[in-house]
């Protein structure tokens, strides 16, 4: 009987905080858990109770790696609700919940490196792939650490679900309206957007890197797939940070954009301000066609070529430097900065 009341406790129950109470270390929770895991030990069980037993063990298992991961980000006490994934009338159709808000999901849109991204009311919903929780909750913590701006997309929320057993992470980022990632305009323009397009577009992600540069993180995720460009305000918006970090070695690569990583990746060499630079270099020739078009100046590619020597220490250091001279390059070419309309 006891067994069967913790059993229903577990899986019934919306926080860890409702099932283990108020702990402020991980010693205490471990007190509370060797109590638990006594009622539940398989050995002691009779025969017909063994399975429900193996079950329970699972689950609390799962909720005290919760409950861990939680005291010690210091988030603990702040009862977000982990398992309100439910699902409705069909496969694709779900509805998280979170702090008391709901968040209907209506279809996939796309897969990144280590999320699913899904199109919400007013929102995208990304929920974290198989082997990407740890990814997941660091672009938490990146996030968290950048703060907010018009080129950082702001966090509507986050929170842990459990899905047949495997925990997930689910971020709550505002909508896609109106915005295109490289990808998608690669494919409606694939001779290239044109040199006054591109321009803007390559502005927008060297400004993007210096603000990240600025708080002293490497993206390294300057992908098509991953940047997005809003047609009404020019503006940028990068949906996936789970790879950014502070010059870390990069222990893994999108293998459909090989190409787009510097060498150093590969030499398993800590990631630079060059990195970034390398990246948007390939992401920028992606835009324009590729070498070679007439409608793009060969200024414009001779610069950019610097962005690619394979060497990160003779690649742009500064940024902020390189993006002031690739502004007074357009303006010799184009003139004064004005509006381009983008169509797509």
């Amino acid at each position: 009987m006891i067994l069967q009341l913790l059993s229903n406790k577990l899986f019934k129950t919306k926080t860890v905080e409702e099932l283990f109470g108020p702990l402020n270390t991980i010693d205490e929770l471990r007190n509370v858990c060797k109590e638990l895991y006594k009622i539940v030990y398989v050995d002691v069980q009779p025969d017909n109770l063994k399975p429900l037993a193996e079950k329970a063990t699972i689950r609390l298992n799962l909720l005290k790696e919760l409950a861990e991961k939680k005291l010690e980000d210091g988030t603990y006490g702040k009862n977000i609700s982990f398992d309100r994934i439910d699902k409705v009338d069909k496969v694709e159709s779900y509805c998280v919940e979170l702090n008391g808000k709901h968040f209907p999901i209506k279809e996939q849109l796309f897969v990144l490196d280590y999320f699913t991204v899904y199109q919400g009311d007013n929102c995208i919903v990304k929920i974290s792939n198989d082997g990407g929780f740890e990814q997941a909750n660091k672009e938490i913590r990146v996030l968290n650490s950048l703060g907010e701006n018009q080129y950082f997309p702001k966090l509507v929320g986050s929170t842990t679900v459990l899905d047949n057993q495997n925990r997930r992470v689910v971020n709550i980022f505002p909508s896609l309206e109106n915005k295109y990632s490289i990808r998608q305009i690669k494919e409606k323009y694939p001779g290239g957007v044109g040199a006054k397009t591109a321009a803007w577009m390559i502005n927008r992600m060297l400004e993007f890197t210096v603000m990240m540069h600025n708080k002293d993180y490497i993206h390294c995720g300057i992908l098509p797939h991953n940047v997005f460009f809003d047609k009404v305000d020019h503006g940028i918006f990068i949906v996936d940070f789970s790879q950014s970090n502070k010059g870390e070695v990069l222990k893994t690569i999108n293998g459909d954009y090989r190409d787009f990583y510097p060498p150093e990746v590969f030499h398993k060499e800590g990631v630079s301000t060059g990195t970034d630079l390398y990246m948007i270099a390939k992401c920028a020739l992606l835009l324009m066609g590729g070498k070679g078009f007439e409608s793009v100046p060969k200024e414009i590619y001779s610069y950019i070529d610097s962005w690619l020597i394979p060497n990160r220490f003779r690649r742009p250091s500064d940024l902020c430097k390189t993006r002031e001279q690739f502004g007074d390059l357009l303006k010799s070419l184009f003139g004064k900065p004005k509006y381009v309309q983008f169509d797509i």
